[in-house]
């Protein structure tokens, strides 16, 4: 798989990036690229460090950003 948008909703609290991450981890895509997070714009270090060599991750930084894969 080479590209995946996920939902990664912060309302679902503290576990809300856990979803995302089983994808990664069962689907390996080359790149993810997490939506529907609210006013959280950044996926977190841990995150990022969690997914996996073999994925980058795309967050947009602030409300209508534009992302050029």
């Amino acid at each position: 798989m080479d590209i995946a948008f996920f939902p990664v909703d912060p309302r679902m609290g503290a576990t809300h990036w856990e979803g995302a991450m089983m994808f990664i981890q069962r689907f390996h895509p080359r790149v993810f690229i997490p939506m529907h997070f609210g006013r959280d714009y950044s996926p977190g270090d841990e995150f990022v460090q969690k997914a996996g060599a073999h994925t980058h991750i795309i967050a947009p930084k602030c409300p209508g950003d534009e992302l050029e894969v």
